[in-house]
């Protein structure tokens, strides 16, 4: 999640889908727990008479002067338990993906990344500091800041939900939630760019899941 040099993210976004807008401020801090029980598809705003705006597919944002929240969303045919652990396999990253993150890495690891694990993420050539805050079967966050939490913080989760009755498949959701004073400026000028880097990741990681988990080259679930 860049943290700086917020305007190369300003240039215009990649294919985009018109959706409507409106406030997600009731709505979002529940995104997760209500999608569980939906199937992929775009919010039902679209029924709702109000300005439009232009995000790229399968995205949600809302935004507020101190407070910026950005969602992205993919159906990957492999199970949850063999989705996170593509996704925790970092070292293996620049095979698949390039475009937007070059590089995740925890530092000095031992073992799986803990709450309280530093680690540094890759984009642009440009490393930015975090920190782990939750790795459960179910999600992944970190937690990144500029200089202190009140100028720019950003909390960056991956959710990996079950879908259908034998969980054989998975919604794989990133959530990007950014406070301080500067998250509103990020939004005017950054945030269709990065819904778009989000999604191109996306994309990236479900065709390397899916032939990974297709020729058997990950793993079995934790009993």
């Amino acid at each position: 999640m860049p943290l700086r040099d917020v305007a190369r993210y300003a240039a215009p976004s990649l294919a985009c889908k018109t959706v409507s807008a409106y406030p997600y401020s009731l709505r979002l801090r529940q995104y997760f727990s209500l999608r569980s029980s939906e199937s992929p598809r775009h919010s039902s705003s679209s029924q709702i008479s109000q300005p439009t705006v232009e995000v790229p597919a399968n995205t949600l944002s809302s935004a507020t002067p101190h407070q910026t929240m950005l969602f992205t969303e993919v159906v990957i045919n492999a199970a949850p338990w063999a989705v996170r652990e593509a996704f925790l396999d970092f070292a293996v990253l620049p095979t698949y993906h390039t475009s937007f993150y070059q590089c995740i890495e925890v530092p000095n690891q031992k073992g799986a990344a803990k709450p309280g694990d530093g680690l540094v993420c890759t984009i642009d050539n440009i490393p930015y500091p975090a920190i782990v805050e939750v790795n459960t079967a179910g999600e992944f966050t970190w937690r990144g800041y500029f200089v202190w939490n009140w100028i720019f913080n950003g909390l960056h989760s991956f959710k990996f939900e079950p879908l259908g009755e034998d969980a054989s498949r998975t919604r794989f959701v990133q959530c990007e939630e950014l406070g301080g004073l500067l998250a509103g400026a990020l939004s005017l000028v950054g945030r269709q760019r990065m819904l778009a880097g989000f999604s191109r990741f996306n994309e990236d990681f479900k065709r390397h899941v899916e032939r990974a988990y297709n020729s058997g080259q990950l793993g079995r679930p934790e009993q």
